[in-house]
């Protein structure tokens, strides 16, 4: 959401308010902050759509959960699982003034499906843009080119030359380029910056209940869903700019390339500006460093403040954070957005900045960060059911406040949640509400709302023992409404069947 400067504060609410998409008693901390400003310089036959009324599920009972696995401070899972996962390796030359950008990308994929599949499905987004993707060849197990394919907006089919049996692997390698287009957004480039969101092809997680999710593009929400994979990055700079890379794990410069390693993770987004100006912290071992525009030096070190503040608490109350590094961009969208190791923060927010913690800028840092857990570290699929995890991001804001600002929970509960009078049940998708306002209402703030029922009805002790272990069991899994629910009566010492009727709509 976005007011004017003038309604950043409570008491001054603006009146008209322009909704947009967010895809966030004990003296407080001072973060420990080390401010350096660096210059300027540089399918498938199964194919999921869209419920037609809300989904809802069946009375909870308890369900198998995966093994716990053990995480490294680099995102690896130490599981035969990791062994398997899909990895994707990626060969960039990157000319920033051109806007343009030129790939080899080699994906190693084991079919983890259980069936054999003579076909196999992968997701282009940036071809729903014209002009944009161009794919120039596509080779299988590095000697067989693949002529044969269909590229029909965002679904690329790859028919395979024999059946890929279970727990076979295949090597895909797939040469392409891009040309930005002049536009703010996830893909796109603006006179002072470029973002690579979901700027790869790459394939969607395969369900037995549902076949290979696959969700139909809408403008509002986030639709895509990720298993956990393995990145590999190699970016090389051409052309006469050499912009600044904002990206989700550390850079190990090799002569003129730079190369990123990212484990156990969604997805892999950079982004590239002349303009950055760093400020960089630390969160226990995590390097944090955030990225803001020339003359948002202030906004920038409470961004750093706020995102380690966050890193810090989550760690306590959720579990250890994965990765080595995490990144907070400056952003020339009105938006907030979450990536595995890197969110996103709208360059207005930032701008209105009033040098207080009442303000979106604020809380959308804590509410992103919180996607660390509730999307990079337990998945759902976000078009069908994405409540799961922001509802669970937008409370973790209130768990923020409670902790190094309690004397503004009140505040946070009006501005972000009663101000808006919520209704509706929160287990819709994104197609079912027709209009932004009704989804944002129901999933966001009366999410916040059931989070604040159940956990009085549990206690804190049992409530924030349930998110520990939700975070823990289902790690780097894709996890369903049934698997949160069931999990949640099996730690509650009440029954909240009384509680979820309210919020959770009729069975279909």
């Amino acid at each position: 959401m976005k007011v004017s400067s003038a309604g950043q504060r409570l008491g001054i609410w603006a009146p008209a308010i322009v909704w947009i998409i967010l895809s966030g008693c004990q003296a407080r901390p001072a973060a420990t902050v080390t401010a350096t400003l660096q210059p300027s310089s540089t399918p498938a036959e199964m194919i999921q759509t869209p419920a037609d009324t809300a989904t809802a599920f069946p009375p909870v009972t308890d369900t198998p959960r995966p093994p716990t696995a053990t995480i490294d401070v680099t995102g690896t899972a130490v599981t035969e699982a990791a062994r398997s996962r899909t990895k994707y390796d990626l060969r960039v030359e990157f000319d920033y003034s051109r806007h343009s950008l030129s790939a080899a990308q080699t994906i190693t994929y084991t079919n983890q499906t259980g069936m054999s599949l003579a076909e196999l499905p992968i997701i282009v987004n940036p071809n729903l843009q014209p002009g944009v993707f161009t794919l120039e060849s596509v080779v299988l197990n590095r000697d067989e080119p693949l002529e044969a394919f269909t590229l029909e907006k965002s679904d690329l089919v790859l028919p395979l030359s024999s059946p890929l049996g279970p727990d076979e692997t295949v090597i895909l390698s797939l040469a392409w380029q891009l040309r930005l287009l002049e536009r703010s957004g996830e893909l796109g480039y603006t006179e002072l910056q470029a973002n690579m969101m979901d700027w790869y092809p790459y394939i969607p997680p395969y369900s037995e209940s549902q076949g290979w999710i696959v969700n139909k593009p809408w403008p509002y929400g986030e639709y895509l869903t990720y298993e956990a994979s393995d990145f590999r990055v190699q970016i090389s700079l051409v052309g006469p700019e050499e912009p600044i890379i904002a990206a989700g794990a550390p850079a190990n410069e090799i002569g003129d390339k730079v190369i990123y390693e990212l484990k156990g993770a969604r997805s892999f987004a950079w982004s590239a500006s002349p303009h950055y100006q760093a400020r960089i912290g630390q969160a226990g071992p995590v390097e944090v460093t955030v990225y803001t525009y020339p003359g948002h030096q202030d906004a920038g070190e409470a961004v750093l403040e706020a995102g380690i503040q966050a890193l810090e608490l989550f760690n306590e109350r959720f579990g250890p954070y994965p990765h080595p590094v995490f990144t907070i961009v400056e952003a020339s969208f009105s938006d907030g957005m979450e990536f595995d190791g890197l969110i996103f923060l709208s360059q207005g927010y930032i701008a209105e900045y009033d040098g207080t913690p009442q303000t979106f800028m604020t809380v959308l840092t804590v509410h992103e960060t919180a996607h660390q857990w509730w999307f990079g570290g337990v998945g759902n699929d976000q078009a069908m059911e994405p409540w799961i995890d922001e509802a669970l991001s937008t409370y973790s804001e209130l768990i923020f406040y409670e902790r190094y600002y309690p004397e503004l929970i009140d505040w946070w509960w009006l501005f972000r949640v009663n101000y808006f009078n919520p209704q509706g049940f929160i287990n819709g998708s994104i197609y079912d509400y027709g209009r932004f306002e009704p989804y944002f209402n129901a999933v966001y703030h009366r999410g916040a709302q059931f989070h604040r029922d159940i956990r009085a009805a549990m206690g804190d002790e049992a409530y924030y023992s349930f998110l520990r272990t939700y975070a823990d069991d289902y790690r780097l899994e894709l996890v369903s409404g049934r698997d949160f629910l069931g999990l949640l009566q099996e730690s509650s010492p009440v029954d909240l069947q009384g509680i979820l009727a309210g919020y959770f709509g009729p069975q279909n």
